[in-house]
């Protein structure tokens, strides 16, 4: 299955979501708490896909970080936001993005977004 980088501010949330995918077959190579570590563990590491919150740790959100990956790899980005707002939305989209999930998200979206971009890739 996929090589994942998880991006999540809130330890818990990300250690939940690790379990979940790794017992459903994926690797989870990295997980960074923060924009700036986001950007250093994807392009160390060269996942299959990233799965990035919005709001991180740090000087950058998530969509900046995602920016930043973007301008170096070409690596399929899911992004999970707890902001529908319009403004948040659109500066996601504006990246064309591999997905966009909006909290709360259940496991089985969890898993079928990240299994349908896999499949991909």
């Amino acid at each position: 299955m996929a090589r994942i980088v998880i991006v999540e501010d809130d330890p818990l949330v990300a250690m939940g979501v690790k379990i979940y995918l790794e017992s459903r077959d994926h690797q989870i190579i990295g997980v960074a708490t923060s924009g700036e570590q986001a950007v250093t563990v994807a392009l160390q590491d060269a996942p299959d896909l990233v799965l990035m919150d919005v709001r991180l740790k740090g000087g950058i959100d998530g969509v900046e970080a995602a920016k930043r990956i973007l301008a170096h790899r070409a690596i399929p980005i899911i992004f999970v936001s707890g902001s529908g707002e319009p403004q948040t939305v659109g500066r996601i989209k504006a990246l064309r993005p591999a997905g966009l999930l909006l909290k709360p998200v259940t496991p089985a979206d969890l898993a079928a977004e990240v299994e349908r971009v896999a499949a991909t890739v």
